[in-house]
Order: structure tokens, then C-alpha cells, then sequence
């Protein structure tokens, strides 16, 4: 296939297809005049702005299915620079009624592509340059807020608990029972939340282990409930050996009133 007969369906003798969105002359066909066959169509007075997304979608599925590496962005610049093409050649010729005429409806169909542009091919380079500036200095802005949040909130190793002798893991347990402490009242849960993530992030966060950092990873395996558990005995990724379950939480003997 010719190289502008991929972006414009043409008419075609042995075609299946007919339809008034095609271009060209059924004979004396040229692949060079393509373009200006595609402006002509323009020009008719059937082809308005009723009609110009149905005109562009034909030619735009035209092109998707006969080029096997077509994109919706290269046919929209085809069709793009083609209009402006012919826009330029008019307006070297203000004089004539014709193409004030053709310019006219030329421009008006530059205006339907603008609200057709994805990917900002209609917008001009400075303006589109001055847009990302100021996108990147407002994505800047929210890094640095962001960041700013981010230091606020991780505790520094120097002020976080450090677990010495015991290790992690009598701690992991004790921060694992408090999810089960009962109130005296009604016996309802006092923690609430079904988020275990909270809990690794309570460690990692707040907790050294000998002074080394605990990884939220590590952390979250400790606390991570497999799926298809028992409510009263959660099976979680990693469990806590029985050496280490030297720590139990109790009611106090005095309830309060």
C-alpha cells in the first residue's frame, strides 16, 4: 500500500466499502495528490460539523486496520499536518473568494481536531513547555511537602525504644496480645482494627532490636494472618516460637468499677 493511501481510504472500483467519506477520483487516481483529495472532501458542503468526527473516525479506522503499526497518535498527527498544510497554502492567497472560503472551513475543522488531541500535538511548543514548567514545579512542591510529612513522622534511631537481651520477638508477642485484650465491661475488644499492617509499622517505627532497625518487612510477617484463619487462633506467616512467649498480659485482680 502507497504511502498516504494508509491514512486515506480512497475510492476503490473492487471496494466492498462505499461511502461518502471516501476521497479521490474513481479514475486517473494519484497517490500524490492524496492530501489534496482529503482537502477537497473537506470542502464539500456534506462534510460539516454535524459530520466531522464520524469523517475522521472513518479514515482513522481505515488506517488501524490496514497498518499493522498504527496508532491513533500517528494518524491524528497525519491528519493534523495535513490540515495545517493546506491552511498555509490558503492563507498565502487572501485575495481569493475561494480561499477565504476554504480557509474558513479549513479552521473550523482545526478547531474540531483541538478537542480531539490527546497528547498535545495542537498546542504550541511554548505554550506547552510554559504547562510542563509549571506541572513540574507544582509536583516539586508536593515532593518536597511530601518529604517534609515523611521526616516529620519516621522517628529517628536515636529516639526509638531499643529492645536489648530479649530480642524482637518477646516484644512482637506482647504487641500480639494486646489485639485480644478483653474490656471488663462487656468483654468486647478494646483495640480494634483488622489492619496488621498498623502493627508492623508500630515496630518497625518505633523499635530497634540491639540497636539495629527492624524492617517493616521482617516486621509484617510476624503480624501477617494467613488467609482462611480461625478468628480465635490466626495462623500468621511467622510464628512465634514457645521459648519466646515469656511475657503474658493479665487482667489486674482489681477491676475497675
Amino acid at each position: 500500500m502507497k504511502q498516504y493511501e494508509k491514512h486515506i481510504q480512497r475510492w476503490r472500483f473492487n471496494s466492498n466499502v462505499k461511502s461518502k467519506y471516501q476521497v479521490g477520483p474513481m479514475i486517473l487516481f494519484s497517490d500524490i495528490h492524496l492530501r489534496n483529495y482529503f482537502l477537497m472532501k473537506i470542502y464539500r458542503p456534506y462534510i460539516n460539523r454535524s459530520n466531522y468526527e464520524e469523517f475522521y473516525n472513518f479514515h482513522l479506522s481505515h488506517y488501524l486496520t490496514t497498518d499493522p503499526n498504527a496508532t491513533e497518535e500517528k494518524q491524528f498527527k497525519f491528519i493534523w499536518k495535513l490540515i495545517n498544510r493546506g491552511i498555509y497554502y490558503h492563507e498565502d492567497r487572501p485575495f481569493s473568494p475561494l480561499s477565504i472560503k476554504r480557509l474558513d472551513k479549513l479552521e473550523e475543522f482545526r478547531q474540531f481536531l483541538k478537542g480531539f488531541d490527546k497528547w498535545d500535538v495542537t498546542v504550541p511548543f511554548n505554550d506547552a513547555m510554559k504547562e510542563k514548567t509549571k506541572t513540574i514545579e507544582r509536583l516539586e512542591e508536593e515532593l518536597t511537602t511530601l518529604k517534609k510529612e515523611i521526616a516529620f513522622y519516621k522517628v529517628p534511631d536515636q529516639f526509638k525504644v531499643n529492645i536489648l537481651k530479649v530480642g524482637k520477638t518477646p516484644i512482637i508477642d506482647l504487641l500480639i496480645q494486646l489485639q485480644s485484650l478483653k474490656s471488663p465491661f462487656d468483654n468486647s475488644e478494646v483495640l480494634d482494627t483488622t489492619a496488621q499492617t498498623v502493627w508492623a509499622k508500630i515496630l518497625s517505627n518505633h523499635f530497634l532490636e540491639d540497636g539495629a532497625s527492624i524492617k517493616y518487612g521482617t516486621a509484617l510477617n510476624y503480624f501477617k494472618i494467613e488467609d482462611g484463619f480461625d478468628k480465635d487462633n490466626p495462623v500468621r506467616k511467622t510464628s512465634i516460637k514457645e521459648k519466646d512467649r515469656i511475657y503474658k498480659i493479665k487482667l489486674s485482680k482489681k477491676q475497675p468499677v
